[in-house]
């Protein structure tokens, strides 16, 4: 055998090369070889070797020179870039799925919250009922009082506007519960006793419960009726709120200030009701002109006054109409002289408004009776003398009305 043959004996390592030297390998090892006799059964049948055109450049293969490694590095990236790839879209869909979640969750937020926030209430029991009622008002819980209340025809001063106003005149405070052992459980109504301090008066009452048949809550009959007083064209404001009609339905444990919608009136006193029983009245009030508009009315009366004392004519106004004969003396037109007495003008600067009974936008002066001066001439029996006035209607000024609710008030003389 030649020493440039290939061998696959038995002597030494067979290799694809040079004797004792392997084509990819070191000496005494094979690039692929197999160690032992060469086509013995079991053995590798390679006709032409390792090397065979279909490897014409070893284990590389046809890259061209790449390694093993080479390959493994490429397939590797292109497994990062598939797992990359898969990673962001499962983000997208992630964040759309969140965003849509969080546009459902928005919707129903609102609801959330407000139940949330709506305050409970406790109605599984008369006196639970009452307690719950009379605390709502405490705390100034509009919305929970109403939901306790039983058979109300209207609610309109029963807000969150008015329960304030009424706490900011009388707080609530100290309520009281008394159970009633001997009530009978199953009854359709109770009465519950209940204690609590309105502003700085203590309250003890019964106030009648009724079970609500649909819901088996219980109900506060906390409904009043307030009268109010016969005021004409005057329109009132209960709690800044405004009534019509000769009554207002109230309710019980608050406090409610009547008020005049007309600017030039307000009621004599502080206007307060204090609303203890079913049945509240505020006839008794009065109405009285503000400060200001008392001030702009007697203004208005001794400017009058003063133009009708100034005049000189039979018809002069202000009650002070001459009539033509007087005993029997005729007067000499454009004669008379009228001058106030120092009673009269005092009398003047302190009158007193006083709305009418039956048109309170009417106000007269009350009590006033005012004197006045007056001399003139007149002709009896062909001669023409100088008089004076003792007595009569021409010497006494009449009674003074202002309608206070006119663009432009006027006095009128009676």
């Amino acid at each position: 055998m030649s020493d440039h043959q290939p061998t696959y004996g038995p002597q030494g390592q067979s290799g694809y090369g040079y004797q004792g030297q392997s084509g990819y390998g070191s000496q005494g090892q094979s690039g692929y070889g197999y160690q032992g006799p060469a086509n013995t059964p079991g053995g590798p049948s390679y006709p032409d070797g390792p090397g065979d055109p279909m490897y014409p450049q070893g284990p590389g293969g046809p890259s061209g020179g790449g390694s093993g490694h080479g390959k493994g590095l490429f397939w590797t990236l292109i497994a990062v870039g598939v797992l990359v790839v898969v990673a962001v879209i499962a983000l997208i869909l992630l964040l759309v799925r969140g965003g849509e979640a969080a546009a459902d969750d928005d919707t129903t937020q609102p609801q959330d919250s407000a139940a949330a926030e709506a305050p409970a209430v406790d109605a599984e029991s008369p006196a639970a009922a009452v307690e719950s009622y009379f605390t709502a008002l405490a705390d100034g819980e509009a919305e929970a009082a109403r939901s306790l209340l039983y058979e109300v025809s209207d609610d309109s001063l029963m807000t969150e506007e008015v329960l304030a106003a009424s706490l900011e005149l009388a707080p609530i405070t100290d309520v009281e519960v008394t159970e009633d052992a001997a009530a009978e459980e199953a009854a359709y109504s109770q009465e519950v006793q209940v204690s609590y301090t309105l502003g700085e008066v203590g309250v003890t009452k019964r106030v009648y419960t009724y079970q609500n048949p649909d819901t088996d809550a219980w109900e506060v009959d906390a409904e009043a009726e307030l009268m109010q007083p016969d005021l004409g064209d005057l329109a009132v404001t209960v709690n800044g709120e405004a009534v019509e009609g000769g009554e207002a339905t109230v309710f019980l444990g608050l406090m409610y200030q009547l008020d005049l919608e007309e600017e030039n009136f307000s009621f004599d006193g502080d206007g307060v009701v204090e609303v203890t029983e079913t049945y509240t009245t505020a006839t008794t009030l009065e109405v009285a002109l503000t400060e200001a508009a008392t001030e702009t009315w007697r203004e208005l009366i001794i400017a009058d006054v003063e133009d009708c004392i100034a005049s000189k004519e039979m018809e002069a106004g202000c009650g002070l109409d001459m009539p033509a004969d007087v005993s029997g003396a005729a007067v000499v037109e454009g004669s008379i002289s009228r001058s106030l007495p120092a009673e009269t003008d005092q009398a003047l600067q302190r009158l007193t408004p006083s709305p009418s009974y039956t048109t309170p936008t009417l106000v007269k002066a009350e009590y006033f009776t005012g004197q006045v001066n007056v001399e003139y001439e007149a002709e009896e029996g062909g001669v023409t003398s100088l008089y004076e006035l003792y007595f009569g209607d021409p010497g006494t000024l009449g009674t003074p009305l202002v309608d206070m609710t006119a663009d432009e008030p006027e006095v009128i003389w009676e």
